[in-house]
């Protein structure tokens, strides 16, 4: 089984809580045009991991973030590819039921509202669910 692998590094530790920041790394740094594109601004990202032994870490260590490709494939699933295909199918509903361009629009923005509520409420379902396995440098 494949993963992926991030390099992290500790910026606080909090309880049984810690706080990492991963640093995005774009897939064209070697392009000639590199400095000239618009999307060459890679943004930090910080996340929060439980764990029973967070005492052991300490603010600055640098650390490797795995997760099975399969459960990333999932991430992907429930963060992007969901809401795209229930955009697109309200959208192509509405249109096919004579409803003016500007509503199906509408209609189909709106239906992520409900979409998005129902990921909050399940977000201890998906922390449970995505488990990050933690490697030292």
């Amino acid at each position: 089984m494949q993963e992926i692998t991030h390099q992290a590094t500790v910026i606080k530790v909090e309880g049984n809580k810690i706080f990492l920041e991963i640093q995005s790394q774009e897939a064209c740094a070697t392009c000639p045009a590199f400095s000239l594109c618009a999307h060459k601004e890679g943004k930090d990202k910080i996340i929060t991991l439980e764990r029973q032994d967070a005492d052991t870490f300490q603010n600055g260590d640098k650390l490797y973030l795995t997760i099975s490709s399969t459960q990333g494939f999932y991430a992907l699933l429930y963060g992007y590819l969901l809401p795209l295909a229930l955009m697109l199918i309200t959208l192509l509903t509405a249109l096919f039921l004579g409803t003016s361009e500007l509503l199906a629009g509408g209609y189909s923005i709106m239906v992520l509202i409900p979409y998005y509520f129902v990921l909050f409420f399940l977000k201890k379902y998906f922390i449970n669910t995505f488990q990050f396995r933690v490697k030292r440098l």
